[in-house]
């Protein structure tokens, strides 16, 4: 979470350097050559790196984002958090369809907070970028560990192990609540259960207490 919850030119002239090797350093133009079926941006660039502007080594760029939607720590499988607006909802409406709704957010969070709601999930942004998600029924949506609506405690506990703490809100909230912490970025997905015994079922996925 942002506001409420924490949002090549190098490989070019190597190419050009290697080119011109080959042709004994003939006084012509090398063009830069690319090994069959790899794709390049128009700068020439491979799309898995992003040139430095400090004239340092290329850094990997960004995980790409992938085809369906999965209840992530810091994304929902289609997008990242701190993505904005437009590019999160036309990724969200080609797999779940056009929302059901669209308005302001929690009223805590203040204006700049407003939701976009499909029946399979809702989400949070704060001007105007990804911010968080909920995700209640009759939502068939997964975390990446495949747990989800209707799963068993038990099943929460064999999927996250340690990773998983019940209740995962303090005493002022509902008891029945429980809190995966990722253990590579310390995010949280929180959700809600019907109870805490083993056989209590999850009845939500939210990452934000502000709703």
């Amino acid at each position: 979470m942002t506001a409420g919850r924490r949002r090549s030119t190098l490989g070019v002239i190597a190419l050009f350097v290697l080119a011109a090797c080959s042709n004994g350093g003939g006084g012509g133009t090398a063009e830069p050559t690319t090994a069959p079926g790899a794709a390049t941006s128009s700068s020439g660039a491979s799309p898995s790196t992003t040139a430095a502007g400090d004239g340092s080594s290329p850094t990997s760029a960004p995980p790409a984002a992938s085809a369906t939607i999965v209840l992530g720590f810091e994304s929902i499988g289609v997008a990242r958090f701190g993505e904005p607006r437009a590019d999160v909802l036309a990724r969200v409406s080609a797999v779940l369809g056009a929302p059901e709704l669209e308005g302001p957010g929690c009223e805590l969070a203040g204006p700049a907070a407003t939701i976009i709601r499909w029946p399979q999930l809702t989400l949070e942004l704060t001007d105007g970028v990804l911010d968080g998600y909920s995700a209640r029924p009759p939502s068939t949506l997964e975390t990446e560990a495949g747990i989800g609506l209707g799963d068993s405690v038990a099943d929460l506990r064999a999927a996250y192990g340690p990773d998983v703490v019940i209740p995962g809100l303090p005493p002022e909230f509902d008891e029945n609540t429980f809190a995966i912490t990722s253990a590579a970025s310390g995010s949280e997905i929180l959700g809600g259960l019907s109870s805490t015994d083993d056989d209590g079922v999850i009845q939500s996925f939210f990452t934000s207490v502000c709703e």
